[in-house]
C-alpha cells in the first residue's frame, strides 16, 4: 500500500535523524576500509553498504518495542509502530531503487499483498530510506524518503537530517562493528521460495 507523504512523515520524523546516522555510519566505515580506493565496481561498494547498513541497524533497534525487524533473504526492513514498513536502499536521484523482481520486491512496489502481512500484523505501507551518490561515488549527495507504485515514484523528500559531505578521502582501517548486538527483536521470516534472492543492495 502507498501512503501519503504526510502520513509517511507523521510515521517516520522521530526516526529519520537515527536513519540518517545509520546510513552516514555505515557510509564512513566503507569510506575507511582497507583497499577502498581500489574498488572500481559499483556493485561492491552497494554489497558492502548494504552489509554495513543492516549490521547498523540490528545494533540500533534490535531491543526497539516501536521498530520489528524483519529479516529473509539477506536484507531486513522495518516495522514502525506496527503501520509502515521501511527498506533502506541506495537510489537514483529520483528515488528509485532496483531489487531482483521477487515476489517480496513486486509485493513492496505495487499494491499486492506483503508477504510477512500475517495474522499478528496489520495492513500495513511501506516507503523506500536511501543514499544518492554523486557520479563518482566518492560521497553521500542527499538521503532521501521515496514511495514507489511499480516503476514509478509517487513521491520523495529529503528528511530533516541531511547526509552532509560523507566524502571517500581516508583508506585507513578502522575498528569492525561489533557482531554481538541483541537479536531478540529480530523476526526470522519463513523462506516461501527456496533459494530465492531478494534486495541486494
Amino acid at each position: 500500500m502507498v501512503p501519503t507523504e504526510h502520513h509517511a512523515q507523521s510515521i517516520l520524523s522521530r526516526y529519520e535523524r537515527k536513519l540518517c546516522e545509520i546510513i552516514n555510519t555505515a557510509w564512513s566505515q566503507v569510506s575507511n576500509l582497507p583497499g577502498r580506493a581500489s574498488y572500481d565496481y559499483k556493485r561492491t561498494i552497494a554489497v558492502l553498504m548494504h552489509q554495513h547498513v543492516m549490521n547498523e541497524v540490528r545494533a540500533e533497534f534490535g531491543e526497539s518495542k516501536d521498530v520489528r525487524l524483519l529479516e529473509e533473504h539477506e536484507t531486513i526492513r522495518l516495522l514502525i509502530n506496527r503501520e509502515i514498513v521501511v527498506r533502506l536502499k541506495k537510489m537514483d536521484r529520483r528515488g528509485y531503487t532496483r531489487a531482483q523482481p521477487t515476489q517480496a520486491t513486486l509485493a513492496l512496489t505495487n499494491e499486492l499483498p506483503l508477504p510477512f502481512a500475517y495474522e499478528d500484523l496489520p495492513d500495513i505501507h511501506t516507503i523506500d530510506f536511501g543514499y544518492v551518490l554523486n557520479e563518482l561515488e566518492t560521497k553521500i549527495e542527499y538521503i532521501l524518503v521515496a514511495a514507489r507504485l511499480g516503476e514509478s515514484v509517487v513521491w520523495s523528500y529529503q528528511p530533516d537530517h541531511d547526509a552532509g559531505e560523507a566524502v571517500v578521502a581516508s583508506i585507513n582501517p578502522t575498528a569492525p562493528p561489533s557482531i554481538g548486538t541483541p537479536r531478540s527483536n529480530i523476526i526470522k521470516l519463513p523462506a516461501t521460495q527456496k533459494g530465492r534472492k531478494d534486495d541486494e543492495k
